[in-house]
């Protein structure tokens, strides 16, 4: 996984195209809800917790089997843990429950709601084109007892 450094605190990509998205999104709402003087980042807050705890749980629920002997790991986020596809329908069938009644509201969430999932859409296909730029090299080498080893069965340990 790629990191943003600055200088102790390293931030995981997809975590920074999450809060430039979210950024990218309150910004489209403020803009398009100017002139009726309505903000929607209320709600885009709401939206995100919203699809974060529904892709945790998505998570917990594939892999309980890893959670039963250690129920508290449930919380520890530590691990990376969401499963994207669940929060993101939630969270657009709850961001058009939330405009559908509030009328007023309507056009800023939508078009934030629309443009953050866009942002975050296609900063994601990006990372995973560019992560699948940096694979490792199909070549096999030989451990310390002179045994073949392949590279690729290694793809995601430590080296």
């Amino acid at each position: 996984m790629l990191t943003i450094n600055l200088g102790p605190l390293a931030l995981a990509v997809p975590h920074v195209l999450m809060l430039v998205s979210l950024f990218i999104a309150m910004l489209t709402g403020w803009w398009v809800g100017r002139r009726s003087e309505r903000n929607p980042e209320q709600q885009l807050f709401r939206l995100l917790l919203v699809a974060l705890l529904v892709a945790r749980l998505a998570f917990v629920l594939v892999y309980v089997e890893h959670f039963r002997d250690e129920p508290w790991r449930v919380i520890d986020i530590r691990d990376g843990g969401f499963i994207a596809w669940p929060g993101l329908v939630v969270a657009v069938l709850l961001g058009s429950l939330l405009a559908w009644r509030d009328s007023g509201l309507r056009r800023p969430l939508g078009a934030a709601v629309l443009v953050g999932v866009l942002s975050w859409g296609f900063g994601t296909f990006a990372l995973h084109a560019f992560e699948q730029g940096t694979r490792l090299p199909e070549m096999g080498l030989r451990d310390n007892q002179g045994k073949p080893v392949a590279l690729q069965d290694y793809v995601g340990k430590p080296l």
